[in-house]
């Protein structure tokens, strides 16, 4: 059984992006109200206007082209547990990791994407698990 995709679920997705956003640098991305798969999130010009800039933040959630790269970028591996229905990504030193179970995701990509995102967030924010 697998989680569908609905506002709580795209709510969870876009935290993570704006969140991941914020440690890279781009500069005051927020959520918007209205949240579908295909909304993207721009971040406001550092200019008074108030507008926002033209290149948007890349869908590291959502798709392969903008989370596959955050792999290599950050050392990371993955291991998919088919008995207990998980992925895990390790960083390269292992000292951060983040388990997604298939079951908690609309599918298996997103549950892959989500553990690759959340790994690069403990990264970049320096946190690390007990062992």
């Amino acid at each position: 059984m697998t989680k569908s995709m609905d506002q709580a679920y795209l709510r969870a997705l876009f935290a993570d992006e704006v969140e991941l956003a914020g440690l890279l640098k781009y500069y005051k991305v927020s959520m918007p109200p209205d949240l579908t798969p295909t909304t993207w999130l721009y971040p406001k010009r550092r200019d008074t206007s108030g507008a926002r800039d033209a290149i948007p933040v890349p869908r590291w959630r959502r798709e392969w082209q903008s989370a596959g790269p955050l792999l290599g970028r950050y050392g990371l591996s993955i291991a998919q547990n088919t008995v207990e229905g998980s992925v895990t990504a390790f960083s390269r030193t292992a000292t951060q990791s983040v388990t997604e179970r298939f079951a908690d995701h609309p599918d298996e990509q997103l549950a892959i994407m989500a553990a690759i995102v959340r790994t690069v967030i403990l990264c970049l924010q320096g946190v690390e698990i007990s062992q």
